[in-house]
C-alpha cells in the first residue's frame, strides 16, 4: 500500500574494408581478438597520445559500480553487475604504444588506448565526452538530430557522425560497417545477448550504468571511467573535484533552510504513473535541494494508480513534470488530464519541466550534459523550492511551466 509512511556516407565505405564479420566465436575470445588487430591498426592511425597521461590513476569516491585499477603497463576497469554478484563488464586498458601483456584476467576484453572512434548509444556519454573535449571521437549516435550539443549536432549534419540506433533497436550492420573502436551503450541485464553480433564483428562493448547509481555525485563520477578510454583521466578529475565542491556548497545552503516543501513528481501515463523510491538518485536528490518527498516504497518498482498518487500527493506544494511529454504549458496540461487540476500545485502554478534546453527535433540537453553537472541541477532545484537563497540564478535546466501558449 502507498502512504506517506512507506515511503550510410563516404566515411564508412572507406573504413568498410577495415573489420569483416568473424561467426562462431566465443564472445570474450573475439574481444581480445580484436584488440591485438587494433594495436597493429594504430600504426597507421591517429597518433597515440598516451603518453605521459595513462599512469594518472583515478580515485572513485561515489560510484558503487565501476573501478578503475593502475596495474602498471595496463588498467584494468571494472563495471559491476546491479542485478547479481556478476560484473557486466571486464575491460584491460593498454597504451597503444605498449605490449598486451602476457597474462591477463580470465575474461578480460583489451582495449587499446586512447580509443581513436566511439559509437555512443547514450546521449549521457556524448555530453561526458563533449565535457572533456573529446568530441572529435564520436563517429556513431544513436539519434544525431537529437544531440544538444552544437558541435556533436553540426558534425551529425556534415556527415562525419552516423546514426546507429537506439539501445533496444541497435543496427548492427550500420555499426559492423562504422567499425568504432568501442561502442558504448547503458548496460541492462536483459539485452547483453544480443550484443556478440557486436563481438563477432570484434567491436568491444563499453557498459556504462551510471544511472543506476544512488546519487547525483556518483552519477557524474562516471566521467572517470569515460575519460579512461580517451586517457583523460587527470583532466577528468580535475573537473569532478570542481563540480563535487560546488556541489558541496549548494548542498550546504539549501540545508539550512527552515522548511522544505513537499515536492511531487511525474505525470500519469495511460493510466500508471511511476513514482521514485527511497534509495533512488531522484529522492536523494530532492532532499540535498531542501524539499520533501513521499517515495513509492524503496525502489519504486511500482507503477501507482491516479487513484493513489491523489492520495497522497493532492496537497504537495509543487509538481516536478519528469516526463512531459509534450506538455508545453498548464493550459495543455490541464487539456491533456482534467484530473491534474485536482492537485494543489497545479491550481497554483507550481509545475516544472525540465525541457528549457530542447532543440528542435526534441533533444534534451537535460539527459544529456545534465549527468556530468549535478551542481547545476542541484542549483536548479534549490531555485525552485528555495528560490531567496540563489536570487540572482537562473536555471539552466528546468523552467516554471506558463499558463498559456507563449504564441497566445
Amino acid at each position: 500500500m502507498y502512504s506517506r509512511t512507506k515511503f550510410s556516407s563516404p566515411f564508412i565505405k572507406q573504413r568498410r574494408f577495415h573489420r569483416l564479420v568473424s561467426t562462431g566465436i566465443f564472445f570474450t575470445t573475439a574481444l581480445v581478438l580484436s584488440s591485438c588487430e587494433r594495436a597493429q591498426l594504430s600504426a597507421t592511425g591517429n597518433a597515440d597520445k598516451s603518453d605521459g597521461k595513462f599512469a594518472f590513476s583515478s580515485t572513485i569516491k561515489h560510484s558503487k559500480y565501476f573501478s578503475i585499477n593502475n596495474r602498471g603497463s595496463w588498467k584494468q576497469v571494472v563495471v559491476f553487475d546491479p542485478w547479481k554478484a556478476d560484473t557486466l563488464g571486464n575491460y584491460a586498458l593498454v597504451p597503444r604504444s605498449s605490449t598486451v601483456p602476457g597474462s591477463l584476467p580470465r575474461g578480460a576484453v583489451v582495449v587499446r588506448v586512447p580509443v581513436n572512434t566511439i559509437a555512443c548509444l547514450s546521449c549521457t556519454h556524448v555530453g561526458a565526452l563533449a565535457l572533456l573535449g573529446e568530441r572529435d571521437r564520436i563517429v556513431g549516435v544513436s539519434t544525431g538530430e537529437q544531440i544538444w550539443d552544437s558541435i556533436v549536432n553540426k558534425r551529425f549534419m556534415d556527415g562525419k557522425i552516423v546514426e546507429v540506433g537506439r539501445q533496444m533497436s541497435t543496427n548492427f550492420e550500420q555499426i559492423i560497417a562504422l567499425a568504432p573502436d568501442i561502442v558504448t551503450k547503458s548496460g541492462y541485464d536483459n539485452v547483453r545477448n544480443e550484443d556478440t553480433r557486436l563481438a563477432e564483428a570484434r567491436i568491444p562493448v563499453v557498459y556504462n550504468i551510471e544511472w543506476m547509481e544512488t546519487n547525483l555525485l556518483a552519477r557524474a563520477e562516471w566521467l572517470k571511467f569515460t575519460a579512461a578510454f580517451v586517457c583523460r583521466e587527470r583532466e577528468a578529475d580535475s573537473l569532478f573535484n570542481a563540480i563535487e565542491a560546488r556541489y558541496t556548497g549548494a548542498l550546504m545552503l539549501a540545508q539550512s533552510v527552515a522548511t522544505r516543501p513537499i515536492i511531487m513528481i511525474g505525470v500519469d501515463y495511460k493510466g500508471s504513473w511511476n513514482i521514485a523510491g527511497a534509495q533512488s538518485y531522484v529522492a536523494k536528490m530532492l532532499r540535498d535541494a531542501g524539499a520533501s518527498f513521499v517515495p513509492n516504497g524503496e525502489k519504486g518498482n511500482s507503477p501507482l494508480s491516479f487513484e493513489q498518487v491523489l492520495e497522497v500527493h493532492a496537497n504537495d506544494d509543487k509538481w516536478l513534470n519528469w516526463m512531459h511529454q509534450g506538455i508545453t504549458s498548464l493550459e495543455v496540461m490541464g487539456q491533456m488530464n482534467e484530473r491534474y487540476k485536482l492537485f494543489k500545485a497545479f491550481r497554483s502554478g507550481e509545475v516544472y519541466n525540465h525541457d528549457k534546453r530542447v532543440n528542435a527535433a526534441g533533444g534534451n540537453d537535460f539527459w544529456e550534459s545534465g549527468v556530468s553537472h549535478p551542481d547545476l541541477l542541484l542549483k536548479d532545484l534549490i531555485k525552485i523550492f528555495h528560490p531567496e537563497l540563489l536570487p540572482g540564478y537562473e536555471m539552466v535546466y528546468w523552467r516554471k511551466l506558463p499558463a498559456t501558449e507563449p504564441s497566445k
